[in-house]
């Protein structure tokens, strides 16, 4: 499915979705993503996820990115588990990468920064979000 700023996916066999984002990466864009993802009838709350913002321009502050991950948290207190990816490029999208992932961390969720050079990028995130060894990514993601 695409939708301006962002296209994703959800393989409910693989228990997983995949959303790339495109453009400028701001709070409307997350918001639109989560509100689109979660009316989507193949989404359950405890998905891993794999997130892209490769080539993306980041605009969002600090206080923003606190906002949306006490979001995260309060809507998934107590509600079992799940794994989420981050797939930068660049020092920016690690930064406010590494800030959402202390905020947001929790009993709920582990989240882990995976950079676009990584040598063996497809099998580390196949690993970390528990997908198969031959588990063939969305073409939107460039990954295979």
């Amino acid at each position: 499915m695409t939708n301006s700023g962002f296209e994703y996916s959800i393989d409910r066999s693989a228990y997983c979705f995949f959303v790339k984002h495109y453009g400028i990466f701001d709070r409307q864009v997350v918001l639109d993503g989560n509100k689109a993802i979660s009316a989507d009838d193949d989404y359950v709350w405890d998905l891993n996820r794999l997130i892209d913002i490769r080539n993306c321009s980041i605009d969002l502050t600090g206080d923003e990115v606190r906002d949306l991950s006490r979001k995260v948290t309060s809507r998934l207190a107590g509600q079992g588990h799940y794994r989420g990816a981050y797939l930068i490029d660049n020092s920016l999208a690690h930064g406010l990468a590494r800030i959402f992932k202390a905020l947001a961390e929790s009993d709920v969720n582990e989240y882990r920064i995976f950079h676009a050079d990584d040598e063996a990028l497809a099998s580390d995130l196949r690993t970390w979000l528990n997908l198969s060894h031959g588990y063939v990514f969305p073409d939107f993601l460039i990954l295979n």
